[in-house]
């Protein structure tokens, strides 16, 4: 498991979230046939604040179809440099074109593990990019990356594809995610599964815990840097309200 530079992992997720999360109306198809639309000149250059002012331009808050060669580049560049495949994921995800979201699921089904700590920071976007997605069968390719018999190798991006996940309505991923919070514990231990030494998992770990408070609609109290027993009785405290609403946390 090559586990993500914590600095370059958050640079990307703001950058995801502030370009996704309140970009477009994507939970359902448009009532009349949406522009074809090419890529903004020079994306792949300038500041992150100066992408962020193109991207506004270029998709001002309605779905677009993005043209063919426009959708061959920015699948093509999920498997480049960090900096550029976070912001191929982002153009993609932003989009809300059914086609992108395609290429987003099949750059994740390539289970790719880079060779540095920060090659999986695109791969985290692309997968945080799908929450904006409104494919059907986006929930179980989703599950199967994270929690499948041949889950995606990098944590970091089986986390971001079990929050996904959970964010459409899928409970599936639960018992994978509260694993995730008992790396390194007695607990964790004592379960068998093979997991990175706790230090580099810091950031899954987090991700995690936020997701499940998030579920079980309660305040997550988690933290990586906890004790190991302060970390082991939070798991159980969120596994116990997942399991009292219904959700199987095991």
């Amino acid at each position: 498991m090559q586990a993500v530079h914590a600095g370059h992992t958050l640079v990307a997720l703001t950058l995801a979230s502030a370009c996704l999360l309140g970009a477009c109306a994507t939970s359902s198809a448009p009532a009349e046939p949406v522009p074809t639309t090419e890529l903004p000149q020079g994306w792949r250059e300038g500041s992150p604040t100066a992408f962020e002012r193109l991207l506004a331009d270029a998709f001002p808050g309605e779905p677009v179809r993005l043209s063919d060669p426009a959708l061959g580049e920015l699948a093509d560049a999920l498997g480049a440099d960090p900096a550029t495949a976070v912001r191929a994921a982002v153009l993609l995800g932003r989009s809300g074109d059914p086609a992108a979201a395609e290429a987003l699921l099949l750059r994740l089904e390539r289970r790719v593990l880079g060779p540095e700590r920060a090659s999986d920071a695109g791969d985290v976007v692309a997968a945080s990019a799908l929450t904006s997605s409104a494919r059907d069968d986006l929930t179980e390719r989703l599950v199967d990356l994270a929690a499948g018999p041949q889950p995606h190798p990098d944590l970091e991006v089986r986390v971001e594809c079990a929050r996904t996940a959970l964010r459409l309505g899928e409970d599936a991923p639960v018992p994978f995610l509260l694993s995730v919070l008992r790396i390194g514990t007695p607990e964790g231990r004592a379960e068998g599964t093979f997991w990175p030494a706790p230090a580099r998992s810091a950031w899954a770990r987090e991700r995690a815990a936020e997701v499940l408070a998030w579920r079980a609609e309660t305040d997550n109290r988690y933290s990586a840097d906890a004790s190991l027993a302060d970390r082991e009785a939070e798991a159980g405290r969120l596994a116990l309200l997942l399991e009292a609403a219904g959700i199987a946390a095991r």
